[in-house]
């Protein structure tokens, strides 16, 4: 299997900017490590392989029922968390398979910045910037994959129910 597939591979499965996603940082470390390519790409490879087993399940168990933890989340909270200590709380109970395998801290600082970039002032956008990540990576909005890439633009009041909509559809 050549370098560039397995990278590719990789895209597919993680999403865009998966290297760069404090979420994952083994995946990240291998690829950027000493070595010829081929090595590097066969160990991020199988990083991301044991990564994906311990995180979304060995049949998507974990995923499936963290997103419909999500859905129910949605649908029953009236006031999303906007305190980092609150989501975060919120994160590990949504999909703790996932937030127990990496430092807040980092993740945090990470989305802060980002929401700085977009010059994001809704209090509740924060909370959406890291559901988002934390479903589907850190390059979900310039993604062309993600189906959800598309409500990033919607004021919170609307992402809310697109989300809940879309977390309508059977996913097992």
């Amino acid at each position: 299997m050549s370098t560039t597939y397995r990278i590719a591979r990789l895209m597919l499965l993680l999403g865009c900017d998966f290297d760069e996603d404090p979420m994952m940082p083994s995946t990240g470390r291998a690829l950027r490590s000493g070595g010829p390519p081929e090595d590097r790409a066969r160990w991020a490879a199988g990083q991301s392989a044991a990564w994906l087993q311990e995180v979304a399940g060995a049949h998507n168990e974990h995923l499936v029922a963290a997103l419909r933890r999500l859905k129910q989340f949605l649908e029953t909270t009236s006031a999303l968390p906007v305190s980092p200590d609150a989501i975060h709380a919120s994160l590990d109970v949504l999909y703790p398979q996932k937030v127990r395998r990496f430092r807040w801290a980092v993740v945090h600082e990470r989305g802060v910045a980002l929401l700085q970039a977009r010059g994001a002032s809704d209090p509740e956008e924060c909370f959406f910037l890291f559901v988002s990540w934390l479903f589907m990576g850190i390059g979900y909005a310039t993604d062309p994959l993600f189906p959800l890439r598309d409500i990033q633009h919607l004021p919170c009041s609307e992402r809310r129910q697109a989300a809940i909509d879309f977390l309508r559809q059977p996913f097992a």
